[in-house]
């Protein structure tokens, strides 16, 4: 048997990047807009923390419900996950995914699937953005300055703990 775990992993890394990706593109869609400015940790409310934290945990719960749905759509066509992350990321650099006819068609049909579950995930994170009170745009320079600004990383994670291990 393979390491589904491992795959799971790089799904997890492939599947972050599209969704996020995503939601950052919808931060691009409008005309010539530039990259959110980075924040500071203190430009950060303890409230709009709160309502970023929620938003990421509900971001991850919703992987975690997405990654088998991602790795059973590959495994059904019959394709290798290791295969199909290799031949997704040389297409997605341009390059060619060094697949045969066959499993090209079978590749086709996964990305299709791929993307539909992706487009599922994005519209239930994009609801629990707009429910926690927050724009796209916000939340993009909300996990933009996080990635960056490592006072915000601690609240962030300071704020995780918190809820993992309530008082």
């Amino acid at each position: 048997m393979k390491k589904p775990m491992r795959y799971l992993s790089q799904l997890l890394i492939c599947f972050i990047v599209a969704v996020l990706g995503t939601t950052v593109a919808f931060a691009q869609e409008a005309p010539q807009q530039e990259m959110p400015e980075i924040l500071q940790s203190d430009e950060v409310s303890d409230q709009e923390l709160d309502k970023f934290v929620s938003a990421i945990n509900f971001v991850e719960s919703i992987q975690q419900q997405s990654q088998p749905r991602m790795l059973k759509a590959i495994e059904n066509e019959g394709l290798d996950p290791q295969e199909y992350i290799e031949a997704a990321q040389a297409q997605q650099q341009g390059q060619d995914t060094g697949l045969d006819d066959t499993k090209k068609e079978k590749f086709a049909k996964v990305q299709n699937e791929i993307q539909n579950i992706q487009m599922e995930a994005n519209a239930q994170i994009e609801k629990k953005i707009e429910d926690e009170d927050l724009t796209i745009d916000r939340f993009n320079q909300l996990f933009m300055s996080y990635q960056q600004n490592q006072e915000l990383q601690e609240r962030v994670q300071s704020k995780m703990q918190e809820l993992v291990e309530p008082e």
